[in-house]
């Protein structure tokens, strides 16, 4: 008898499964075995992975993996930078810089005895060739000086001062010291320009092996100390150089290979001091115009470091002219679109100073956890070091990923936020992925790319009208890139085809 119920039980549960089984649509089937083979890839094997689809028409899950892991995301944390920061300052927030004076003005002799501050307002665009010719510097810098001679001054007694005092002046501490020279991990500073790059270039030498010749820095840099250390690689091997030295420090070693038969080869590098930049270059403008500063420039950060603060006040300063930075959503779709580190720790850092008096990497993320708190988001096993994701300290799980990605939905700034994602088959990091598929116009993500690190997180609309959030996160992979890359696309295409 005992034999005859268990054979029952057994018959039961067994339909039971196979029942739920075709329930299941077969794309989800697909999906789920795709997921199953993933599992047994040798170049998975090592690898710390996962991944989540969340239905958010139907507020139900569709797949995971893993998805409560805590995984480096690289540039996908952009996703909690550009979201919040369109939440919090709103669509149409601009970044403002002003020029401002104090001191006494002769109006007989045209003379303004005291000093000329340029004062940033933590803007990463000016100067910037991704915008119209409005944030142009000279153009800027020709109206600044316009409006100083219409003040009544055509002579500086005193400084030409950069204040970039709005945001403190730190680099994230975790970035590698391999990145902190070069142009995609630049300081972060209240006054910018140019996205804080300038350029080198280079003549390979005449076989492999052979020394390159360092032939032009732009724009001169008078007070820096080059030593070229980079060599001739083979043919084809691309930009393999790297530029080695500490923000706000006049040394930099340039180490690593160009391609053979290369001239006039370029590479961006990171300004040791932006706000430094911005002041001199401000001073030529002024020098075309016939304004003369008598007292040289400097800058609040040189003048504290130098134990000589300005102890001015910046209340009893008198204005004379101010500049707008595009709109934040304008500039957001540069920041994930092209994935802009520059612009994103700008970002995280104005969220900082507008909601607590303190421009900050540190409270631009305490902000960043407080809003997706209020959101009924768990946060538990989050990390954040930047807003770029330049840190190997961030990690987030695919879920909260996932789950911030469909909460956002709800938000008045869901279409400008949306619509800053690189679109499958289109732009930005996924396109030249799933065209000619159902997910081409149609899936949009931020990719994250690092060292052994691949990430894609965004939205798709499935057959049915649906839209779904999804996010995928690779760590320690073996094997190349490409290859990780082509089994994520496969993936983004069966969330594409679910119903």
């Amino acid at each position: 008898m005992k034999k005859i119920f268990l054979l029952l039980f057994c018959l039961i549960i067994c339909r039971s499964v196979l029942q739920a089984q075709t329930t299941k649509s077969a794309a989800k089937l697909t999906l789920e075995n795709e997921i199953s083979s993933l599992k047994k890839d040798p170049t998975l094997r090592n690898a710390a992975w996962g991944l989540y689809v969340y239905n958010i028409t139907t507020s139900q899950p569709e797949a995971e993996l893993n998805s409560q892991m805590s995984l480096m995301p690289a540039s996908a944390i952009k996703i909690l930078t550009t979201a919040t920061a369109l939440a919090l300052l709103g669509n149409d927030f601009r970044f403002e810089t002003t020029l401002q004076t104090i001191g006494f003005i002769d109006t007989v002799t045209g003379t303004l005895q005291g000093n000329l501050y340029l004062c940033g307002g933590g803007d990463p665009t000016l100067g910037s060739k991704r915008f119209d010719a409005s944030v142009n510097a000279d153009t800027v810098f020709s109206k600044f000086a316009r409006a100083l001679l219409k003040s009544g001054i055509r002579r500086v007694e005193g400084q030409l001062i950069g204040d970039e005092s709005i945001f403190d002046d730190r680099i994230p501490q975790s970035w590698a010291y391999e990145d902190i020279g070069n142009y995609y991990a630049p300081p972060v500073c209240g006054l910018s320009i140019n996205e804080n790059m300038y350029r080198l270039y280079f003549d390979a030498g005449e076989t492999i092996g052979d020394s390159a010749r360092l032939t032009d820095v732009q724009p001169e840099m008078p007070d820096m100390t080059f030593v070229n250390m980079v060599t001739t690689g083979a043919a084809g091997t691309g930009d393999q150089i790297y530029i080695l030295g500490n923000p706000y420090t006049t040394l930099r070693i340039l180490d690593g290979t160009l391609p053979l038969g290369k001239t006039h080869f370029d590479i961006d590098g990171a300004l040791p001091d932006p706000a430094m930049a911005c002041v001199q270059q401000f001073m030529s403008v002024l020098k075309r115009h016939g304004i003369e500063v008598t007292g040289g420039t400097t800058t609040l950060r040189k003048e504290r470091w130098q134990g000589t603060p300005d102890t001015t006040s910046a209340a009893n300063r008198r204005f004379i002219a101010k500049h707008l930075s595009p709109t934040l959503n304008q500039i957001i779709v540069h920041t994930n679109l092209k994935s802009i580190n520059m612009f994103a720790e700008h970002i995280l850092k104005m969220i900082g100073a507008k909601k607590t008096g303190t421009g900050s990497t540190q409270q631009g993320i305490a902000m960043i956890r407080q809003y997706w708190i209020s959101k009924g988001i768990d946060l538990k096993g989050f990390e954040m070091f930047d807003g770029s994701g330049l840190s190997r300290k961030n990690k987030i799980t695919p879920q909260q990923l996932c789950r911030i990605l469909a909460v956002f939905k709800n938000e008045s700034s869901y279409k400008s936020f949306k619509a800053s994602l690189p679109v499958a088959g289109k732009n930005g990091g996924v396109g030249s992925m799933l065209k000619g598929t159902v997910a081409e116009n149609n899936l949009c993500a931020k990719t994250g790319t690092m060292d052994d690190v691949r990430a894609y997180a965004g939205y798709v609309t499935n057959t049915t009208g649906e839209e779904l959030a999804f996010a995928i996160i690779i760590n320690n992979f073996t094997g190349p890139g490409v290859d990780i890359r082509k089994k994520c696309e496969k993936l983004m295409l069966l969330f594409a085809q679910l119903d």
